[in-house]
């Protein structure tokens, strides 16, 4: 099963720049950023606030192996435009953790490149840390 299975957008270089995220997670790898990520990206997530296509790859290739699995859910254009954004729905679970957690992204596009990712997940759901 590939990640992408449950990933039906338009076609679109906005909707490219969506799939290649999402099959860089599924990959493991950030390696091919620049195809997909603006330079100036913004990331704002629990795990990780960052600016900028580097370091946010660089993070990114970091915490990617903690995840066990990783299945996306649904994933929709719910505007499009000058900016176009989606919603992307995933199920993880994180290494030597027993149960998988929902995961939200909501990511805007500008031009073919990703300018913003928004993560949310329920908290609660978080094993105990420290």
């Amino acid at each position: 099963m590939s990640i992408l299975d449950n990933v039906n957008l338009p076609d679109s270089a906005d909707s490219s720049a969506v799939r290649a995220y999402i099959a860089a997670q599924g990959a493991r790898s950030f390696a091919n950023h620049a195809d997909f990520l603006h330079p100036e990206i913004v990331f704002n997530g629990l795990v990780l606030n960052a600016t900028g296509a580097e370091r946010i790859a660089q993070e990114m290739n970091g915490f990617l192996p903690a995840i066990a699995s990783l299945e996306v859910e649904a994933a929709a254009q719910v505007e499009a435009g000058a900016t176009s954004r989606y919603l992307v729905l995933y199920r993880f679970q994180l290494q030597g953790q027993p149960n998988a957690q929902p995961l939200a992204d909501h990511v805007t596009v500008k031009h073919g490149k990703i300018v913003r990712v928004d993560n949310v997940f329920d908290v609660s759901l978080l094993p105990p840390m420290g």
